[in-house]
């Protein structure tokens, strides 16, 4: 038996104003079926409609909770369009901030860790465009590129 991945939940201090952010960021949309408000007490949808996994940001539980404690968590991003440098710097004007450039990494896929609005941090990994790149610099230098699907990023 396996289990498929339906919604990936963040816990968000204003749910309406993530949800609307990341789906800027990704290319979601909010759910049809399940419209956003910004007094939505439990949680805001959205989705790419073709049966990716869909983001819900849910109001921050209180820290006095004993029984769920906060989300630790992160989302993993690669560009789709533009390179890696472009998608830093589209995202730094829309408010994002660098918290930890790790481009350079010699042999490693290199990524930026940024932080949302919120402060929450994600990570931008290369394009296509920039890993074929990334790969033809390393084979020059003679250095086999790890591979990152093992986690090693």
């Amino acid at each position: 038996m396996t289990s498929e991945i339906l919604r990936v939940s963040v816990d968000s201090k204003d749910p309406y104003g993530q949800s609307l952010w990341w789906a800027k960021v990704i290319g979601y949309t909010e759910d049809p079926t399940n419209r956003n408000y910004p007094e939505d007490p439990c949680g805001l949808l959205i989705t790419t409609g073709d049966g990716l996994p869909a983001l819900v940001f849910e109001r921050e539980r209180p820290s006095d909770s004993e029984r769920i404690r906060p989300t630790e968590m992160h989302l993993d991003i690669k560009p789709t369009d533009c390179t890696q440098a472009e998608e830093v710097q589209r995202l730094q004007d829309m408010g994002a901030t660098i918290l930890e450039d790790h481009r350079d990494n010699e042999g490693r896929e290199g990524w930026v860790v940024m932080a949302d609005l919120e402060g929450n941090n994600f990570c931008v990994l290369r394009s296509e465009q920039d890993k074929a790149e990334w790969v033809e610099k390393l084979d020059k230098l003679g250095i086999k590129p790890r591979n990152e699907a093992v986690g090693d990023q």
